[in-house]
């Protein structure tokens, strides 16, 4: 039976991993261990998936491989160099003792802060054995880093495969009900982020800004919508209460943990926000979604790459109702994770 070890101490890196994680447990030839902390550590709990409290692992520490003895390493590649340096240094530490090493990458961007160096971002210098890059489109951003194809592999975006064939077939009715929407309602999302409080207003914008762009726009078509606005967990609601007063007559409600994210895109006809990968998801389960980027200062893969309608600046009109008319320049996302090809590769490399 082979070992392989599983990391990851971030939220979006740990999503990445667990279907995955899941795979390989339904393997008979496989030994699952994963190590995690942080803010991973509760999305592997979340998903029932029981891991070894870790801790942050330096270069030339050794601890892991010798009590686990792993045939192969699978990480994320999604922490802050400055913040966190493990994922890196279990690829360093991996490739000292010969042990095949694979990272997972789970948005299609800021490959700078993935793979480089603890203090120069523009240095890539630590890199697994192989990536899997999700598609094409991400191999050949990588291949212009100058990353060797070699070490690319397309297997495919593991948590948004799984998440598409969970709810391809749901009927989102009960579940609006249960929050106090009828089915006939036209939900429209706006998922917030904590813009100003990360940029302040360098970006030309923040979630305030944004969010009054969006209020106005309803206000100018119709106002009888039904409006959810999610906050981000860094973000308060009482600190959007004067910014809902100017629009008493809109049905607007703020929403933190009341609603989780997933519930709150099945119940949305329209989701609306800035780069959160809420707006990913929603593109995943086939919802009519549109990012708000005036001037784009920020990088987002998916208006980057025409995958879902961009509005760029303050004085662009748009209208929802109409909304396939914006998508005839938007192209296909390809997500699906092939798993047949996954574990023939790890077959073939963990020996």
């Amino acid at each position: 039976m082979k070992t392989v070890l599983f990391f990851s101490c971030e939220p979006g890196g740990a999503e990445v991993l667990v279907p995955v994680i899941h795979l390989l447990q339904g393997q008979d030839e496989y030994n699952v261990v994963v190590v995690s902390y942080g803010q991973g550590a509760p999305i592997f709990e979340k998903h029932g998936i029981e891991y070894i409290p870790g801790r942050a692992y330096d270069r030339n520490d050794y601890t892991l491989f010798e009590r686990h003895k792993p045939d192969a390493i699978i990480t994320s590649a999604s922490s802050f160099p400055r913040k966190d340096m493990t994922e890196r240094y279990l690829w360093y530490n991996a490739k000292q003792l010969g042990i095949p090493s694979i990272a997972f990458l789970d948005v299609l961007q800021g490959y700078e802060l993935r793979f480089c160096d603890e203090l120069d971002f523009g240095k890539l210098i630590y890199f697994p054995d192989y990536i899997n890059c999700i598609n094409e489109t991400g191999k050949q951003e990588l291949i212009s880093l100058g990353i060797s194809t070699d070490r690319l592999k397309v297997f495919g975006h593991p948590f948004q495969s799984e998440m598409k064939l969970r709810f391809r077939h749901f009927d989102p009715a009960p579940l609006r009900k249960r929050y106090g929407y009828k089915q006939d309602d036209k939900v429209l999302l706006f998922v917030s982020q904590p813009i100003y409080e990360y940029y302040g207003d360098g970006l030309g914008f923040t979630q305030y800004t944004v969010l009054k762009y969006f209020l106005e726009m309803v206000c100018k078509q119709k106002a009888n919508e039904r409006i959810i606005i999610k906050l981000h967990p860094k973000e308060r609601k009482e600190e959007f209460h004067g910014l809902l007063a100017c629009y008493p007559h809109l049905q607007a409600t703020i929403v933190q943990n009341e609603i989780p994210s997933i519930d709150c895109i099945l119940i949305a006809d329209f989701v609306f926000g800035m780069y959160s990968t809420m707006l990913t998801q929603a593109y995943v389960l086939d919802k009519s979604v549109v990012s708000f980027l005036p001037g784009r200062k920020v990088e987002y893969f998916m208006t980057k790459y025409d995958y879902i309608h961009c509005i760029e600046s303050f004085e662009e009109g748009y209208d929802y109702d109409n909304h396939c008319s914006y998508l005839k320049n938007c192209k296909p996302f390809e997500y699906f994770f092939d798993k047949h090809e996954f574990l023939e590769f790890l077959k073939n490399i963990a020996l």
